[in-house]
């Protein structure tokens, strides 16, 4: 017989971060998103992350109201270029509660809108 197994998305980067392990600055970011609802797609949150070696896409995940996580997002898998990303930079100011943490703009907001088939 047969057993199915889960592959993983290889979208996703390895390195996934749990709420545990920092939970003051995840619940900050957390805040930080419900101010802005196009931020939220399917069940997740997604926001840009400024990192030493550039700019990732992150998605942050909420599951029980107290559990979370974050994925680096492979963005280039979601047809979202570079240029993409750093329009978004470009016309985001950046939180100073938060800082390296941008919010998306509405063109990336579309694409994974349509990629993910969510209606907006």
């Amino acid at each position: 017989m047969v057993q199915a197994q889960k592959i993983p998305d290889p979208r996703l980067h390895p390195g996934r971060v749990s709420g545990a392990d920092d939970p003051l600055r995840y619940s900050g970011i957390i805040e930080w998103l419900l101010d802005r609802q196009e931020s939220f797609i399917g069940s997740s949150y997604y926001y840009i992350r400024e990192e030493q070696e550039g700019c990732v896409l992150c998605c942050l995940s909420i599951t029980g109201g107290c559990l979370y996580s974050v994925d680096v997002i492979d963005h280039i898998g979601y047809g979202i270029t570079g240029e993409d990303i750093d329009d978004a930079i470009r016309n985001t100011s950046c939180d100073p509660e938060i800082p390296g943490h941008f919010h998306i703009n509405i063109h990336i907001e579309h694409k994974l809108r349509t990629l993910l088939d969510i209606e907006t």
